[in-house]
């Protein structure tokens, strides 16, 4: 007779399919030592009840430590072999334990072995980088849609002690004091793009399971090229890009392995603001922005869950930036001293450079932008307005009201007719 398998299990089997062990506090490969993560416990509380399931299980992380020895010979066919005993193990285990599981659980497990094989490949590559020392195994990544403050936060990290990119992108014009990133990594990104026919200014999503593919393979390949020339021996490495908003799901193989301790600061601005200053540098429509501006948030927001991240509203950056430092030292559990500072942090703030304001805004104007924004506007503005509840985002009655948003936007929302009409790549970093 069949009896309901347990939550706690579902969830932890969950992430042993997809290879978050951050999630379990544990490498893949054993289960030694279970007792400190509860997920664990509840994998081996479920194959204690049948001397079978605990045979299956054990052979199950036996395949799963095999496949991993196949992809360090770089050996990738017998690698997708022992995953499908792993996988098969697992799948042996909760119905031998249980009986019949869950359509959606079954599917689940019997389509991970190729996901989870380009998923160990990319952890195993990071963890190679790791142990050569050359990448700190803290990263702190900014993220945050475009015009949205960035570029002076990071300024701000970096002249406080973190370490921006060696290969950074020059100032100019639109950003006198700097964008505070990567060349390289910019241009590897909108390759990535331009391969799904998207850019970063076009609000269209990313094919479903892009992801897994072979284009963002190739990418976490790349990027793990660029890292040790990006920032050498830098101790607090920064990583900025406004389009790894977008492109977050491809560093996730990485991010939940469990070897690297990632920090993310989220900068958000007022919609308006943002949509005032895109149609005042390109003539960009204010619904085509105020999609653009959804999508990044929605899609930082959702997928930074689950790590210890701060979020920073534009205005208080230019306010009060030496509170915003010290709160992202204290997220990131260090103390600097000025010896760790090459500048002044209040130097990379400029007040006067915060051209698009709200409060010079006449009721008329935002009216007229609510209206030609259809409907995602008042989303927008709903959504500024949770995120700027300090520590609202961390509740869960914060998260379960972004939530019931992302619902109403993705139901209603409807791609702008002449999204990229006139726009360049070449004239837009941040």
């Amino acid at each position: 007779m069949s009896q309901p398998i347990p939550a706690d299990l579902a969830e932890a089997i969950g992430h042993c399919v997809a290879g978050r062990w951050r999630c379990l506090a544990r490498q893949p490969g054993s289960l030694e030592s279970a007792t400190a993560d509860p997920l664990l416990v509840a994998i081996r509380r479920a194959a204690a009840g049948a001397a079978e399931a605990s045979r299956e299980l054990a052979a199950a992380f036996a395949h799963l430590d095999g496949a991993r020895q196949w992809l360090v010979l770089g050996e990738k066919v017998p690698a997708l072999r022992a995953l499908r005993r792993y996988l098969a193990g697992l799948q042996i285990m909760l119905e031998g334990r249980f009986g019949a599981m869950s359509a959606a659980l079954r599917h689940e497990i019997e389509g991970a072995a190729e996901p989870l094989l380009h998923t160990l490949d990319s952890q195993l590559a990071l963890q190679r980088l790791l142990r050569a020392g050359a990448l700190a195994s803290r990263l702190t990544i900014v993220l945050g849609m475009h015009r949205s403050g960035t570029s002076a936060l990071s300024g701000l990290l970096c002249r406080a002690g973190w370490d921006a990119p060696l290969d950074l992108l020059p100032c100019s014009t639109h950003n006198p004091l700097g964008y505070w990133e990567s060349l390289s990594l910019m241009r590897r990104n909108d390759r990535l793009l331009q391969q799904f026919k998207r850019s970063w200014f076009d609000p269209e999503p990313l094919p479903a399971g892009w992801e897994y593919g072979e284009a963002a393979r190739a990418w976490r390949h790349d990027v793990l090229d660029l890292l040790p020339a990006m920032f050498g021996s830098a101790r607090r490495p920064l990583l900025k890009d406004p389009r790894l908003c977008l492109l977050f799901p491809a560093l996730i193989p990485w991010l939940e392995g469990g070897d690297l301790e990632v920090f993310v600061v989220l900068t958000v601005r007022h919609p308006f603001e943002v949509g005032s200053s895109l149609a005042a540098r390109q003539g960009m429509a204010p619904d085509v922005a105020v999609q653009l501006w959804l999508r990044h948030v929605f899609e930082a927001e959702r997928l930074s869950r689950g790590h210890r991240r701060e979020w920073v509203c534009f205005d208080r950056l230019l306010e009060q930036p030496q509170a915003i430092l010290a709160r992202c030292q204290r997220g990131l559990g260090v103390s600097m001293n000025s010896a760790d500072a090459p500048a002044d942090p209040a130097l990379a703030i400029e007040p006067g450079l915060h051209r698009q304001r709200l409060d010079q805004v006449q009721p008329a104007a935002l009216a007229e932008w609510l209206r030609h924004c259809q409907g995602a506007g008042e989303i927008a503005l709903e959504l500024h307005a949770v995120l700027r509840e300090e520590g609202v985002a961390e509740q869960p009655q914060g998260r379960a009201r972004i939530d019931a948003l992302h619902r109403h936007w993705l139901a209603s929302t409807q791609a702008p007719l002449g999204l990229t009409a006139g726009l360049q790549e070449a004239d837009w970093f941040d």
